[in-house]
């Protein structure tokens, strides 16, 4: 005779809870405010066209690499300069911090500095994550052995903030312990990860830190999804970014979108709005979520770069 506990146990594994789709296509009206609006790099001159010339205002970023929420503003990692750049919230620039590395690919902000996601090429090549104090000096240094890692986040468990490197959305590894999770932090016990299932649905999954616990939910796209650009978690919510666009042959046809949306563990659609997508330097963190539920969004033109504050 099956016992009882195993009967139950195998009932709930051939009737697995069934996934809610969340169907998109119903975009909201949002309204852009605090631009900050620079060139960044313009194609050389007569003597040489290919060369870039840079602009010489020190408050613009000539390599803008990711854009991420710091304090009560905002912060844009320049790439090209080893720095990050400093903003309030309405676009006013406040300083800038050099970093070790140009060649840093993502950054998040402590309570103690930055955490930096770092390249070091050359016959000792590895990724690696450096912590910063406010003034740019190196704290620490932790290799990590995700190859590639796509993402340096911050992990606020337990009320100790530990640094945290993304495996393709998929999971995150704690870079001083090795441990890891399901997921992006939520800061509330629950990760968020994303799947993109096919070329219309991605299904987000929270999880426990320990997987006792899952929900998930699946993003029927209106559109071709070509890439996932953001994933950013708080509370029961998280903002997803999309990069949409139309499979052809003809570039005027395709046109290229952000599709952004909020949506929660139980399959409620908190917002659904629209962004132009870029063209030239991609950043690898192009929006993120600030405390008061704004976004901010970073997008590269051929010769500019703005960064605004969407209010949806």
């Amino acid at each position: 005779m099956i016992p009882l506990a195993l009967l139950s146990l195998l009932a709930c594994s051939a009737h697995p809870a069934p996934v809610p789709d969340v169907r998109l296509g119903n975009v909201d009206p949002v309204r852009i405010t605090s631009a900050v609006d620079a060139g960044w790099a313009v194609k050389g001159g007569k003597d040489d066209p290919l060369a870039p010339r840079f602009g010489h205002d020190p408050n613009e970023p000539v390599g803008p690499w990711a854009v991420f929420a710091d304090g009560d503003g905002v912060s844009v990692l320049d790439q090209v300069q080893a720095r990050i750049l400093r903003y309030d919230v309405d676009g006013r620039p406040i300083d800038a911090v050099p970093i070790p590395s140009a060649a840093t690919f993502d950054a998040v902000s402590t309570a103690q500095g930055y955490g930096l996601l770092v390249w070091t090429p050359g016959d000792d090549a590895h990724w690696s994550v450096e912590a910063v104090d406010h003034a740019g000096a190196l704290q620490s240094d932790a290799r990590v052995g995700v190859d590639p890692p796509t993402a340096v986040l911050i992990d606020e468990r337990d009320g100790v903030p530990h640094l945290l490197v993304e495996d393709r959305h998929v999971e995150t590894v704690d870079v001083v312990t090795g441990e890891r999770f399901p997921g992006r932090p939520s800061g509330t016990g629950w990760y968020v990860s994303a799947h993109k299932d096919d070329l219309r649905d991605v299904t987000l999954t929270w999880s426990t830190a320990d997987r006792s616990e899952t929900h998930a939910v699946r993003l029927v796209v209106d559109r071709p999804v070509v890439n996932l650009v953001a994933l950013d978690p708080v509370g029961d919510d998280v903002l997803v970014g999309l990069f949409l666009m139309e499979n052809t042959a003809d570039p005027a046809l395709a046109d290229p979108e952000i599709r952004v949306v909020r949506v929660d563990r139980a399959g409620h659609l908190q917002r659904e709005f629209r962004l132009p997508a870029g063209v030239g330097l991609d950043p690898n963190r192009p929006l993120a979520l600030l405390p008061d539920g704004s976004v901010v969004h970073l997008l590269p033109k051929p010769d500019r770069v703005t960064v605004s504050r969407v209010h949806p």
